[in-house]
C-alpha cells in the first residue's frame, strides 16, 4: 500500500490507469474506487489447474484499489494469475506474495508521478481570469517527460471495451432528485496537468469527463476564483477547447 498525500481518489486512479495503458495494460474493469489490469505473461507464475497443459497462454491480472483518508488517498494492489480467462474453465490463484517486490515497485513509481505531479503545481496565480487560449496545446511528452512512450501500434486502445467501462451511479440529493456520479477519464490526469499549465489551481472536482468519441475526450477541469477550462485529449497530446 502506498499514500499520495493531497490526492483524491479519482486524481490517483487516474494517474494509475494513465500509467498502465501506456505501458500496454489492458483495462479489464473499473469502477468508483478501483480498476483491474491484465497483460499476458511470458510463462505461467503457478502449476495451474490439474489439467493444465504445457504452452497454455496465462494473465497476470492486477486488482488496484483506492480509499479517500484523512491526508489524501491510499493504493493497494493485488496479483493473480489466469489460466483460460475469459471461459467457462476459468481459473485463477492468488500470486501477491510471489510479486510483491513488483508490486511495491510500482507503488513507489506511482508515488513519485504524483510527487512530480505536485511540484508541478502553479503557485500565486488563484487569481487569474483569463481564458485559456483554444489554440494551445501541449503534448503528452512535454506535461511528464518521464514518462513511458505511448504504446507501439497494435497494443491496446486507452478505452475500455464494451462492457468494461466504468459503471455510472446515481445517487438522490436531499430534495430527492437524482444525481449522476461524476466522469472520469483516461487522460483525466493530463487534462488536469494542462488546465495547470494555464495557471489554473484545481478544486476537488477536477476533471471531469463530459463527452468522448473514436479516440478522444473532453473534460471540463474547474479552477478555484476564475472559469473552468474544457481539454480535449487523445493518445499523443491535450489542448484546450471551447
Amino acid at each position: 500500500m502506498t499514500h499520495l498525500d493531497g490526492a483524491t481518489v479519482a486524481r490517483a486512479k487516474a494517474l494509475a490507469l494513465d500509467a498502465a495503458l501506456l505501458k500496454g495494460w489492458r483495462l479489464a474493469a473499473s469502477g468508483r474506487n478501483f480498476v483491474t489490469l491484465e497483460t499476458p505473461l511470458d510463462r505461467p507464475a503457478t502449476d495451474g489447474p490439474a489439467d493444465a497443459r504445457a504452452g497454455e497462454p496465462t494473465l497476470l491480472r492486477i486488482d488496484a484499489r483506492f480509499s479517500r483518508v484523512a491526508r489524501g488517498a491510499e493504493v493497494e494492489l493485488r496479483a493473480e494469475e489466469v489460466w483460460r480467462a475469459d471461459t467457462t474453465r476459468a481459473w485463477s490463484a492468488d500470486i501477491t506474495d510471489r510479486y510483491r517486490e513488483h508490486l511495491k515497485r510500482s507503488l513507489q513509481s506511482l508515488s513519485d508521478q504524483w510527487q512530480r505531479f505536485i511540484a508541478s503545481r502553479i503557485p500565486h496565480q488563484p487569481e487569474a481570469t483569463h481564458e485559456a487560449d483554444s489554440e494551445t496545446e501541449i503534448p503528452l511528452h512535454r506535461l511528464n517527460a518521464e514518462r513511458p512512450q505511448a504504446a507501439k501500434a497494435g497494443a491496446p486502445q486507452p478505452h475500455p471495451p464494451d462492457g468494461a467501462a466504468e459503471q455510472k451511479t446515481s445517487s438522490r440529493s436531499a430534495a430527492g432528485s437524482p444525481q449522476t456520479e461524476p466522469r472520469l477519464g483516461v487522460w483525466a490526469f493530463e487534462a488536469e496537468r494542462l488546465a495547470l499549465a494555464h495557471g489554473c489551481r484545481l478544486t476537488e472536482s477536477g476533471a471531469v469527463l463530459i463527452a468522448e468519441d473514436a479516440g478522444t475526450e473532453v473534460h471540463r477541469v474547474s479552477c478555484v476564483k476564475r472559469r473552468e477550462i474544457r481539454v480535449r485529449c487523445d493518445r499523443t497530446k491535450c489542448w484546450t477547447a471551447r
